[in-house]
């Protein structure tokens, strides 16, 4: 025997090995035990055509050269929901794939390659398809596996979850097994390593997204076993229940794709089917149908928002807002006051006791920027606001005040509006430090829609923002110690600057001047900003609190279907068993002719002519037996 003939008789082993050393657990003399969720599966199993590899150039010549295509039998537990509702969260599954090898084989295989361990690594996968459709992988890394070992169980776990946002059934299969097998031989058979993929079409498992009412059909894959070329019959009406009560539609149930080979036919609810005479696995897709149900008609929900104020200061020459504005749809509302000093003829008939401050700060008089004070809004003023908007109007918002006006004891609990229950305001949605919370709600026409959010538009104060951006820009660092001094001014003192202010000394520009002046010149830039800071009010705030949702009317759903799955395991047939025992006989040539044929169309019956291939045998020459009659003369006597 060469060289390369030994090398190919122990390839059909070694590869199995590859297959079978992939992830594995070393277990002594144990078989993993059949249960009613494992499936037995045969993997095909075929070699790289171009990985450069074995004395052949590709594991593909070294299979092709065992002359028979290389299979593996295992068994695939799988642990899968046989049903989900539509819609439901991710759930979980799991296929651990298990195979025995004997310790025969890795006898063989350690005396004939002349080595005690191998390698391998690779990968596992499982395929789903139909109500959700990818691929669940994993990968093994490369390890190393004792051949002395009195037995080898095969344990590898595919898991993950499937997220069941179709509809139907999700059939699960073995996906691509990508294996490698290293053996460093150095003996008389040099091997390398060998590259094969092997997967199987056959189903696994399944689960059955199905919507409330639908049919029950368990198990979602019917397993029948029979002979091929052989009647084989199902009835599946003993697998059929209805869901909640909803009756099931007589004459429902259907063949949705049928077998890829072979012959069937659906009478009512039972299944007849003559596979191919050489076997094997074939599936038929079939579905079961319940009455049609209403689904409920679903109220809308209204979008509600939470505008928060902060803890602002009250009082003359302290730091307060002036006024703000809202947005809505690329509109801006009127502004909302928050600033009023005042009026010192509040005495005279028709004066107003308080008089707004102007919303440009930069036109104020003295007593507006410093006599004025901030008075918080009231929920009518901010829906005033919304309302008189153009794209809102009156009647389509509610505003509410949350609480009262302050919020003492916010922090870590809920904000409840007492006379509005309707919405409880999660305590990590209000700012800890507001002094005043408003509920926002669009009502009237704009009640029940999916809307755009109410934001701030606009926003002044008794200091112009922006000025609060230069002044951070113009900060230094404090100056070097070591560096020489010169004789300079003693500055002002806060209160000197601010009594100056007072008496006239100095005007408004003067006196903020000197405030900014005194606090650069002492401090360093993060106090600096501590300092400044203050004199910026912070700006209101409005977040989204709930989303609208538009109401959705009542409707009819339809017959509601379940998909199901009938799956004919076959053994090759008497036919084929024969064939492989005795010397085959040369088979008839065939022929196509043309037949009549009567069928109904529309409930008319009419013949039509179909073209079918019969064989075409040489008929044997039958040689007629001539018959010779004999016949008797007769005989007249003459008188």
């Amino acid at each position: 025997m060469t060289k390369q003939k030994r090398w190919i008789r122990l390839t059909a082993g070694i590869a199995t090995l590859a297959v079978a050393a992939l992830g594995i657990e070393m277990i002594d003399n144990s078989v993993v035990p059949v249960g009613a969720d494992v499936t037995p599966v045969t993997l095909s199993c075929a070699g790289l055509a171009n990985d450069n590899t074995g004395p052949l150039g590709s594991s593909a010549a070294v299979l092709k050269a065992l002359g028979k295509p290389l299979s593996l039998d295992v068994s695939i537990d799988s642990k899968v929901p046989t049903k989900v509702k539509k819609g439901s969260d991710p759930f979980d599954v799991s296929f651990t794939y298990n195979l025995a090898l004997p310790a025969s084989l890795l006898a063989t295989a350690k005396s004939a390659l002349g080595v005690n361990t191998i390698q391998s690594s690779g990968s596992f996968a499982v395929d789903y398809s139909g109500g959700a459709n990818g691929t669940l992988t994993k990968d093994v890394p490369l390890s190393t596996y004792d051949l002395s070992q009195t037995g080898l169980s095969v344990v590898q776990t595919v898991s993950g979850k499937i997220d069941p946002a179709g509809a139907g059934q999700i059939k699960y299969r073995p996906g691509v097994a990508r294996l490698a097998l290293i053996i460093n031989a150095t003996g008389a058979v040099k091997v390398g390593t060998i590259n094969v993929e092997c997967t199987s079409p056959q189903p696994i498992g399944s689960t059955t997204i199905q919507l409330a009412g639908a049919p029950n059909v368990d198990p979602g894959i019917i397993k029948v076993s029979g002979q091929g070329g052989s009647l084989v019959s199902v009835d599946v009406a003993g697998n059929i229940t209805p869901d909640q009560g909803n009756p099931i539609i007589p004459g429902s149930v259907k063949v949705t794709k049928g077998p890829d080979a072979g012959f069937g036919l659906l009478r009512g609810t039972q299944l007849l089917y003559v596979g191919p005479q050489a076997g094997g696995s074939q599936e038929a897709t079939m579905a079961v149908c319940a009455a049609s149900r209403v689904n409920p008609a679903v109220a809308g929900v209204d979008a509600v928002q939470l505008l928060s104020l902060p803890k602002y200061s009250v009082g003359p020459l302290n730091a307060h807002p002036v006024a703000f504005k809202l947005a809505y749809g690329g509109q801006t509302s009127a502004p909302v006051q928050v600033s009023y000093r005042d009026n010192p003829f509040a005495f005279i008939p028709g004066q107003p006791a308080r008089i707004a401050t102007p919303w440009d700060v930069t036109n104020a008089d003295l007593f507006d920027k410093f006599g004025s004070q901030y008075v918080p809004p009231t929920a009518a003023d901010v829906q005033a606001a919304l309302e008189a908007m153009p794209n809102i109007g009156y009647g389509n918002v509610k505003v509410t005040a949350l609480d009262g006006a302050t919020y003492p004891g916010l922090v870590g609990k809920e904000s409840k509006n007492f006379a509005d229950p309707e919405l409880s305001v999660p305590s990590d949605k209000v700012p800890t430090d507001s002094s005043l919370n408003f509920k926002i709600q669009f009502v009237g026409a704009l009640a029940g829609k999916a809307l755009g959010d109410v934001t701030l538009g606009d926003y002044s104060s008794w200091l112009p923002a922006a000025g609060k951006e230069a002044l951070l820009g113009a900060l230094s660092p404090k100056p070097d110690p070591s560096a020489p001094t010169t004789t300079t001014t003693v500055p002002l003192t806060q209160q000197q600057i601010d009594d100056k202010l007072a008496t006239g000394g100095f005007s408004f520009d003067q006196w903020l001047s000197a405030r900014i002046g005194l606090a650069l010149s002492s401090i360093d830039p993060a106090a600096a900003l501590a300092a400044i800071t203050p004199l910026f009010p912070e700006a209101p705030a409005v977040k989204p609190i709930r989303s609208g949702e538009a109401p959705i009317a009542a409707s009819d759903t339809g017959p509601l279907c379940t998909e199901f799955t009938v799956l004919f395991q076959l053994t090759p047939g008497a036919a084929v068993l024969g064939a492989s025992l005795t010397s085959a006989t040369p088979a008839c040539p065939t022929k196509v002719v043309s037949v009549r044929v009567k069928v109904k169309v529309k409930g008319r019956t009419r013949y039509v002519t179909r073209k079918v291939t019969v064989p075409n045998c040489p008929k044997k020459v039958v040689k007629k037996k001539v018959v010779k009659k004999v016949v008797k003369k007769k005989v007249v006597k003459r008188r």
